[in-house]
């Protein structure tokens, strides 16, 4: 893959990242990204979706801050996106617990 290619992908992945962490922190439960869910405004619930999206959000910054000189700073770039890949194991853990919903949504779309 060429640097540039690389960058591109990061950048937009990056600002997505970004986005996302930073409607979790300002919003949290209430987020619209999860207008539809009904969650219940459980102060713990808030605190989580805020610390998260907090996490996110840096993760992002980071990404951002690595774009310039990607080659040089392998370690760095391989530590964030081996959290993005522990927190898909997360993800893959919760299917079973999850598996009614992640069907609907196949159909919602």
């Amino acid at each position: 893959m060429s640097r540039r290619l690389l960058q591109i992908i990061n950048g937009m992945v990056g600002l997505a990242t970004v986005g996302l962490g930073a409607v979790q922190v300002f919003f949290g439960v209430s987020s619209p990204l999860y207008a539809g869910a009904d969650l219940p405004p459980f102060p713990i619930l808030d605190s989580n979706l805020r610390f998260f999206g907090g996490m996110g959000l840096g993760l992002g910054l980071v990404l951002f801050w690595l774009l310039p000189s990607i080659e040089r700073r392998t370690l760095l770039f391989r530590a964030v996106w081996l959290c993005a890949f522990l927190g898909g194991v997360g993800r893959l853990i919760s299917w079973p617990s999850t598996s009614g919903y992640w069907s609907s949504v196949g159909r919602k779309c």
